[in-house]
């Protein structure tokens, strides 16, 4: 296998030993896939919030047109559902501030 393999890998460093992405295209460093990770968590809390805000306003009209307890099912679900997505976006943001300056601070 390594000999099979050997003149692609040593082909594919670039000058000075400094890979680049096959095909000629642009090698991708840790900013470009963290900025790339933070975008696509935006996007699902943003999607999630959205969706336990649908959540609650529907067991708000359940709780005042069927009754009490299937309304409040819906509104608490929707709620719990919010508090679980702020704690991720705040684990996201933690840990990404960590890989990226490498301290908390």
């Amino acid at each position: 296998m390594a000999v099979a393999f050997g003149p692609a890998v040593a082909l594919a460093a670039g000058p000075a030993g400094v890979p680049t992405a096959a095909g000629g295209g642009r090698a991708y460093g840790l900013s470009d896939i963290l900025r790339l990770m933070n975008s696509f968590a935006t996007f699902l809390i943003t999607a999630a919030v959205i969706i336990a805000v649908i959540v609650i306003v529907y067991g708000g009209l359940l709780w005042m047109t069927k009754g009490k307890e299937q309304g409040k099912t819906f509104v608490v679900q929707g709620i719990i559902g919010v508090a679980i997505v702020m704690g991720v976006g705040v684990i996201l943001a933690t840990v990404s501030r960590v890989v990226s300056t490498g301290s908390l601070g």
